[in-house]
């Protein structure tokens, strides 16, 4: 069976924030643990520095230079001690954080892997650019750092909670009281944040989108004297941009505003009933300031709790969305490899604005030779497109052997089929490795190879050979030696059926005739090819010759 699950997919699809990041922090357990573990122990020391504080007021009012001496040298070692865990917290976090985000990029590459052709073409490449970049960052510090934050606020308003309670079980209680009425009043503008979250989320795939589209296209300005436009429409996609992300900190910050007023307002509450405590001598004055300072740091913890979960709440969309492409379906058993034929019965499909094929009824034996010719438009692709199964939605049968292949996994057809589309992709990288694509052959399979695409003699005019540079989409190679490298790489895979869609058009007379006359001669490859143009002293050397104009389409 072909994979199409991830691991732990089912935390990765519904439900809330905290639930959506559970696995990637279950996954890192130790660490998280230990984050919060030195975190508490830096928050002790902040708290101790308070409590020694009303020590130290309490001596100094005694006149009592020997105790001032000894909490002065305790509050230093409260102090350093949270200066040093303040730093192995952050650093723990930071590495946390890190591999969080290694985690989800792995998981978007998984999905990546494991949706279908169709699913990945409903993308674009900038939408997924988006995904790794900027999704990821913003789930980091929307989501995982704020995660922490929330926690370590937690810690605060616990260990600050304590203290107040050993002062005063009042001040505890109102204390208590006072956040419970500021984390609700944080609910209330959940819907809102999440909405405006996801509008940054989406806005971040249109701009990364109108910026690759206006990059590529600026040799195409510059030839035209049209710079002007490559400038207009950056600071156009720019200022949609940050339009949106400025109404995001906009209602974030109202939040925050509404959150740190009635932090404000609960703060002065509950030290109005300090001040009545110490008038009325159930607890010393000397203990005004010291507890003030553990008042004001639970009030703070509080503020920060409803803040961060508004925060949390915007990190939703970025979650959600890296599990957009799993697949809930059973997965579906691998296709055999191909034994004896490829057979389309009544074969239709059309494009949303047009029919291209209809009724088409055809047979690809095992060795056989076939050239689809026809004008353009006319459907040849898309033929070659759904033999691939890299297009669905059809009507009618394909079988290979007798198999139906929609009862089975569209991408173990790969296992019998190599196809070379009219747009080669090159990785930035040398022609071995473009050619291989990482994989190891013999040097007497790749001598092979080499002759039947009529790359060797190219090769023989490159200083590094097989090791020369081909660029960012193989650009300091001609259209023609891209196309040959192509075909290489696919009888190199050793794949049974090759399916070419005008592989030689960019190559000279001499060369299209080396590679046809190779591919012709090699009985144990079936070879579907679709040409624009064919001469008609090669049609003659195909086992057929299919002329769309005489099948019975739209």
């Amino acid at each position: 069976m072909r994979k199409v699950s991830v691991a732990k997919q089912a935390d990765l699809k519904d439900g809330n924030t905290m639930s959506t990041m559970k696995s990637y922090l279950l996954a890192e357990k130790k660490l998280v643990v230990a984050t919060l573990a030195l975190y508490t122990v830096r928050s002790l020391g902040q708290l101790g520095s308070s409590l020694i504080t009303m020590l130290l007021l309490s001596a100094a009012l005694e006149g009592r230079l020997d105790k001032v001496l000894l909490a002065l040298a305790c509050n230093s070692g409260a102090w350093v001690v949270f200066s040093l865990f303040d730093r192995w917290s952050n650093l723990l976090q930071a590495k946390t954080a890190a591999r969080i985000n290694t985690a989800l990029r792995q998981n978007i590459s998984r999905n990546l892997c494991a949706a279908d052709y169709e699913n990945l073409q409903s993308h674009n490449m900038g939408d997924y650019l988006s995904w790794y970049s900027n999704d990821v960052d913003q789930a980091e510090q929307l989501g995982v750092r704020n995660f922490f934050t929330f926690c370590f606020q937690i810690i605060n308003m616990a260990l600050s909670f304590s203290a107040l309670l050993a002062l005063h079980w009042s001040l505890a209680a109102v204390a208590l009281i006072s956040s419970f009425v500021m984390l609700r009043g944080s609910v209330f503008l959940d819907r809102q944040l999440k909405g405006a979250s996801q509008k940054v989320s989406e806005s971040g795939e249109i701009f990364t989108h109108r910026l690759k589209e206006l990059l590529g296209g600026l040799p195409v300005f510059t030839v035209f004297g049209l710079k002007d436009r490559f400038s207009q429409g950056m600071e156009q996609a720019s200022c949609q941009r940050e339009q949106v992300r400025r109404d995001f900190v906009r209602r974030q910050e109202d939040g925050s505003l509404l959150v740190g007023l009635m932090s404000t307002a609960t703060q002065m509450i509950t030290l109005l009933l300090l001040f009545f405590l110490c008038i009325k001598r159930i607890i010393p004055f000397s203990a005004f300031y010291g507890a003030g300072n553990i008042i004001a740091m639970a009030s703070n913890s509080t503020q920060q709790l409803g803040s961060i979960r508004l925060r949390l709440v915007s990190a939703k969309p970025y979650f959600e969305k890296i599990g957009k492409l799993s697949q809930n379906a059973e997965p579906l058993p691998d296709l055999p490899v191909l034994e004896r034929e490829i057979r389309l019965k009544d074969v239709s499909f059309s494009y949303p604005d047009k029919p291209v094929l209809q009724n088409i009824s055809l047979t690809f034996r095992k060795g056989g030779k076939y050239v689809i010719v026809g004008p353009s438009g006319c459907g040849k692709t898309t033929l070659l497109r759904l033999i691939a199964g890299q297009v669905d939605g059809y009507s009618g049968i394909i079988w290979f052997d007798g198999l139906d292949v929609r009862q089975y996994a569209a991408a173990s057809r790969y296992d019998s089929i190599a196809y070379i589309d009219q747009q080669i992709y090159l990785f930035d990288g040398t022609i071995r490795e473009n050619i291989t694509l990482g994989r190891q052959f013999s040097a007497e399979q790749l001598e092979a190879v080499l002759e039947e695409s009529a790359l060797k003699s190219d090769l023989v005019r490159m200083p590094q050979g097989l090791d020369t540079q081909v660029g960012e989409g193989g650009k300091l190679l001609s259209g023609g030696q891209r196309q040959r490298i192509a075909i290489a790489r696919a009888l190199l895979q050793q794949r049974l059926v090759l399916l070419v869609d005008e592989g030689t058009s960019a190559l000279d007379q001499q060369n299209a005739s080396v590679i046809e006359e190779s591919l012709l001669q090699n009985e144990k490859l079936t070879l579907i090819m679709v040409s624009h143009h064919l001469d008609p002293q090669r049609q003659q050397k195909f086992d057929q010759v299919i002329k769309f104009d005489n099948l019975n389409r739209a």
